[in-house]
Formats: C-alpha cells, sequence, structure tokens
C-alpha cells in the first residue's frame, strides 16, 4: 500500500530572519528567529565562527575604543593598524610590521579621555591624518618623515615677529623696509609644511653698518626645521629672501631693498591657514576633506578641504587656504538636518557627507571656482555617526555605502537611493539606545563574506550590544543578541589576517573588545567560542500550515547535517502557536568517515496540529560547530474533507 505522507523539504532559509512581521506573513524562505549562525555556504544554517584574542603587546592600559587601519603607501603588506584606548591619559597605539602595537608620542594629548571613542583617521601622503578632540584647535597626523617620528599638529602655527638690528660697520643704505617670517617642517628637499608668516617688522638701517641683521623669534616646538625670512619695499608685497635651518637664529641682509623682486614673491596671506581640529576627515581627490570641529561656536557642518597636491608643493596637505579671494570650505545647510555626522567615499566620483538627517554627495567641478558641486541625496535620512557608515559593494559588485539611520535602521545608498535593507532586523531597531553615551554602533562591510555587520545598543546599554548580519546577495539578515563577545565590540576594523613584519592581504575583522583593556578580537576564525565565552545558535522556522489550515499529522523528521564529533542537537516542534510543544535530540557523530550524517528525529510524532513550527540547534550555549543542510518532514493529512 503506498505511503499516505507527504515529504516535505526544508531546504532554503537564505531569506534570513523576519521577526518584524507577523509569523504567517513570513517570506517562504525566511524565518522567525536565526541566532549566532548564517547561510554562508549552506541553504539551511551553520552556527557561526568563533573570535580569538591574538597577542597585542602591552601598549595598552584601557579599553581599545577607537581603531584604523592605515596604508601609508601602495603595498597592502606594509599596512598599519592604529588603535585608542581610554586610559586617563589616552594611548596610541601603532601596529606596524610587527603583530604588537607600540605606543606613540603625541605633540597633543586627546582629551578627555571620554573621547577615546571618536578618533577618525585618513590615510594620504604617506601619512595618516588624526581628527581628535585635544586642548589645541587643529588637525593632527602621524609623520614618518621626522627625524623621530610621531603624532604632530598639522600645518605649523603663526611665529611672532622677528627682530631686527643693525650689524657691523659700512656704509648700508638708510632705506626703510620690512621683514617678517615663516616656520617650515622639511624632510630633505620638499617642504612638507609651512606656517603662515609673522607679523612684519619695520626697519630702517643706520647707513653706518653692513647689513640689517634679522633674528628668528621664539620657536613654535612643532617639529619645525627651517625658517624663512621675507622682505617687502612697502609692507604690501613680500618676497622670499632666505631659508634658514633653526639651529641658526640669525640672517644678515645686505641686499638693496630694489632688488627683493628678484626673490620668489610670498603666498598671500591665509593661504597656509592651519586646519582646525575637525571631527570627520577623509582623503580623495588628491585632497584632504574634514568636517565640523571640536571647538565650541564652530559650524558642524562646514566641510573644509587643501588644495589638491602639487598645487604650490608646498605642504598642500597641511594647508586650508582662507584668503581674500580663496576660501576652501563650504556649508552643508548649517542649523537644519542636525549636525554632520560624517564622510564616506569616494564612490561615483563623490564623496557622501552625512547629517544626522540629510546626505549630500560631493562632486570636483575641475575648475577652482567652485571647487566642488554639491548634489542634495536625500533631506530626511542621514547617519548616527561616522562609525556607523561603511564604503562596500552590493550584491551585483557596484559601490554602495551602508550605515545607520536614526529613525530605520541599517540602510544603503549609492546604486540606489536610500533604501531601507533592514526589515529584517526592524524589531532589534526599535529598542536601539540613541542615547548610548559610549559608543552607539558600527558598521563594516565584510567582502570576504559577501555580508555586512552592523552593530548597535540597545535598551539602557551604552556599548553596541547585538549585532546583526546581512547577507547581500539574498538580502537575509541573522542576529548574534545573545551570547559571545563580538557583538559587544566597542570598534571594529578590517585588517590583515595574520599580521606581522608582512601583513597579509586576506582580510577579516576585529573588535575592540568592550569588557576588557588591551584586548581585540579577531571574528571568523575557526574557534568555537569567542575568547572563551560560549554562545548558542539556533534558527526557528516559520509557522507551516501543510494542509491549507486544516489538522495534520507529522512523524520522525529528518535532518541531513555535516558530520560534527561529539556535536548533539536539540529539536523542539511547536505546535498551533505554542499550544503544545514536542523536544527531541540529535547526535551529528558520524558512524564511520561520511561527511554528512542523515538522522532521524525519534520523538516528533504529533496529531491534530494545524500550524507547526521547528527549532534546531543548542540547548544552550556550548563550545561546537555544525551544519544543517536539510529537513525532511513527513505530513499527512488528519481530515481530507473541505
Amino acid at each position: 500500500m503506498a505511503s499516505r505522507y507527504q515529504w516535505i523539504t526544508l531546504a532554503d532559509f537564505r531569506g534570513g530572519r523576519n521577526a518584524t512581521d507577523d509569523p504567517l506573513s513570513v517570506g517562504e524562505n525566511q524565518v522567525v528567529e536565526m541566532r549566532n549562525g548564517d547561510t554562508y555556504r549552506t541553504g539551511l544554517f551553520r552556527k557561526r565562527g568563533g573570535a580569538t584574542a591574538p597577542a597585542i603587546g602591552s601598549a595598552f592600559t584601557g579599553v581599545i575604543s577607537s581603531l584604523i587601519a592605515h596604508q601609508p603607501g601602495n603595498n597592502p603588506a606594509a599596512a598599519e593598524l592604529w588603535g585608542v584606548d581610554n586610559a586617563a591619559t589616552p594611548i596610541f597605539g601603532r601596529m606596524a610590521a610587527a603583530a604588537t602595537f607600540s605606543s606613540q608620542t603625541l605633540t597633543d594629548n586627546l582629551t578627555p579621555a571620554t573621547d577615546a571613542v571618536n578618533v577618525r583617521g585618513a590615510s594620504y601622503n604617506g601619512k595618516l591624518f588624526l581628527a581628535y578632540n585635544s586642548a589645541q584647535d587643529r588637525l593632527h597626523c602621524y609623520d614618518p618623515g621626522l627625524a623621530t617620528p610621531r603624532v604632530r599638529r598639522v600645518g605649523l602655527a603663526t611665529p611672532s615677529a622677528p627682530t631686527v638690528a643693525n650689524t657691523g660697520a659700512g656704509t648700508y643704505a638708510a632705506v626703510i623696509r620690512y621683514y617678517r617670517q615663516r616656520y617650515r617642517i622639511k624632510n630633505g628637499a620638499v617642504v612638507v609644511a609651512q606656517s603662515e608668516p609673522s607679523a612684519s617688522t619695520s626697519f630702517t638701517p643706520s647707513g653706518t653698518g653692513t647689513a640689517a641683521r634679522v633674528t628668528k623669534s621664539a620657536a613654535l616646538s612643532e617639529e619645525e626645521t627651517h625658517w624663512v625670512v621675507e622682505g617687502s619695499a612697502d609692507n604690501v608685497t613680500f618676497y622670499e629672501l632666505s631659508e634658514i635651518v633653526v639651529a641658526t637664529t640669525t640672517y644678515d641682509d645686505s641686499a638693496t631693498v630694489g632688488s627683493y623682486t628678484t626673490n620668489p614673491i610670498s603666498a598671500v596671506l591665509g593661504a597656509y591657514t592651519v586646519p582646525k581640529s575637525v571631527k570627520y576627515v577623509i582623503a580623495a581627490f588628491n585632497r584632504v576633506l574634514g568636517m565640523g570641529t571640536w571647538e565650541s561656536g564652530n559650524p558642524q557642518s562646514r566641510v573644509y578641504y587643501t588644495p589638491a597636491r602639487a598645487t604650490s608643493d608646498k605642504g598642500d596637505d597641511e594647508r586650508v587656504p582662507d584668503t581674500v579671494n580663496v576660501r576652501n570650505f563650504f556649508d552643508i545647510d548649517e542649523g537644519t538636518g542636525g549636525d554632520g555626522t560624517g564622510f564616506a567615499g569616494p564612490i561615483y566620483g563623490a564623496v557622501y557627507v552625512f547629517k544626522y538627517s540629510q546626505i549630500r554627495k560631493v562632486l570636483p567641478t575641475g575648475g577652482s571656482n567652485p571647487v566642488f558641486d554639491v548634489i542634495e541625496v536625500s533631506l530626511t535620512r542621514g547617519a548616527v555617526e561616522q562609525e556607523c557608515i561603511s564604503v562596500g559593494e552590493d550584491a551585483e559588485g557596484r559601490p554602495a555605502i551602508f550605515f545607520l539611520d536614526s529613525q530605520v535602521g541599517p540602510m544603503i545608498v549609492g546604486p540606489v537611493p536610500p533604501t531601507i535593507i533592514g526589515e529584517g532586523v526592524r524589531d532589534q531597531w526599535d529598542v536601539v539606545n540613541l542615547a548610548a553615551t559610549t559608543k552607539l554602533g558600527w558598521v563594516k562591510d565584510y567582502p570576504a563574506k559577501g555580508q555586512v555587520w552592523f552593530a548597535w545598543a540597545t535598551g539602557s546599554n551604552n556599548d553596541p550590544n547585538i549585532l546583526a548580519i546581512y547577507t547581500k546577495k539574498t538580502g537575509g539578515w541573522q542576529v548574534w543578541d545573545t551570547g559571545g563577545k563580538l557583538r559587544t565590540g566597542r570598534a571594529v576594523v578590517l585588517f590583515a589576517r595574520t599580521p606581522g613584519a608582512t601583513m597579509s592581504r586576506d582580510k577579516v575583522i576585529y573588535v575592540a573588545d568592550s569588557g576588557a583593556n588591551n584586548k581585540l578580537l579577531r571574528a571568523d576564525t575557526t574557534d568555537t567560542d569567542d575568547d572563551g565565552t560560549t554562545f548558542q545558535a539556533i534558527v526557528k522556522t516559520k509557522p507551516y500550515a501543510w494542509n491549507n489550515g486544516k489538522p495534520m499529522r507529522t512523524t520522525t523528521p529528518w535532518v541531513v547535517a555535516k558530520a560534527a564529533s561529539g556535536v548533539t542537537l536539540t529539536i523542539t516542534a511547536d505546535l498551533d502557536m505554542g499550544r503544545d510543544t514536542q523536544t527531541a535530540t540529535i547526535s551529528l557523530t558520524a558512524d564511520g568517515t561520511e561527511a554528512r550524517v542523515y538522522r532521524r528525529v525519534e520523538g516528533l510524532d504529533f496529531a491534530g496540529a494545524t500550524f507547526v513550527q521547528l527549532q534546531i540547534g543548542d540547548a544552550a550555549a556550548i563550545a561546537n560547530s555544525w551544519q544543517i543542510e536539510r529537513i525532511y518532514v513527513p505530513v499527512t493529512p488528519e481530515d481530507a474533507g473541505p
């Protein structure tokens, strides 16, 4: 006699988690819960990899709160990893040609320590430009070209005026002239940075000397290597008379005033204005761009930009001209849409500028006035903060930006207008803590897996406590919201899986452990726990009504899974939305050498149910690894009538 049972095959959960819609509206390839696992290279579900805490040295004494990947040149094997901790005096650590961090010397310390979560960086021209809060209204950079490399202020402050006196005995003409000075940082013949000129000093030689002796003013103590004497006949147009090493404190001018014009003309006032202490920084279009400032009273949606490289060949990446005719900044609707919150790009030839509730894209015009076109993208969507913006690619390989909007959570922009993608985790975003006082969240594209990792704080948490994984190819979501440590990372970076004298070129996600000092977690490893902390993985299906809403009977499902020695999974059948439950277990230990096991789920045999949900996974948090690939369920109607 033929069997009355119809075999139902569950083979595709790649639509991911949907705990937002009512259970009966969940898509055919979706589930109501998918925790601590994903669908990477499987149709159903696999438990996620764990994380390990690599030995990173003892540079940090507090919680690592910011992470920055720096590539000083074109060689990925020479990449550097930077971190900043929240010690009372925050430590900046640098991992270069090594697997451990070394603490760095700073001209200006970060203050207060609570702002250690807000250190941002941009690699350009061999330097790492660092935007952070300090006692100085200045952008900073790590300059490897210094005699003793360190984190210094970008540009040079304006010096005081030089002093001038007669020297020697002779007939140097008593003609009035004007002197001023600048400071420079030079690396060989390259002018790395240059200051604005000092105020001028007028001087009329006595007529009985041999020269006018110009004595430089007090040192800036900003790593300057040279000073420049400028002279003028009218106190309007100045010329560069001489460049002198700072160890030589005087310059004797015996030239006639009329000969000054044979020297290079000096830059106009304001051409070497130093970059402010911006909150956000990005390198694009052969320039450095910054936005907002740490100093109160300054516009928080103003974008500053340096001249294009080689505009003057004198520290172009360390100046923001503000002259009578050239002002290298523009405002993004200051006073509306909240403050600026970050940059992303460039993609499609544009840098995207985010505010809390607005988005613009900035494109170079190719001209000098204006330098940029600013195009409206959205007046309603924005990003909650810089760390919640990540550049990557969409499912078709097109450049894209993923970000967290304050109202709707995960979004994408670039190949499409700002588009919501977080429906599968909207229930988790509904409890986001937008007032988190430490770090609201972060976003990181993970190319190796075709995923984007979104983390945010919920409830009363002030650090992220949920990690939501978006699979670009399928649009499916998984959540890592209980157990483990990865979900509580304070900072994130994509960096070499194997750091050392030569950095490996395969990249993996690292997060900074918010619960421990001086600890990084390397994610997506073969570990079965997160640095010793276990987690529970489960997947729960939608309610199935396999008899068109009429009672049915199911008995002894079968599961196909990867063989896993010593692993036991718990399977629970939820009947009619919680009316009754049945539980059974299966072992994934192979009988022999088979790579896959085919297990009958003894003990699940129920009748009279209209809806059936199955949950499969760990009974509790445990260190193990497993993957299920098919579930077969035999079903027979109990009532063949209408």
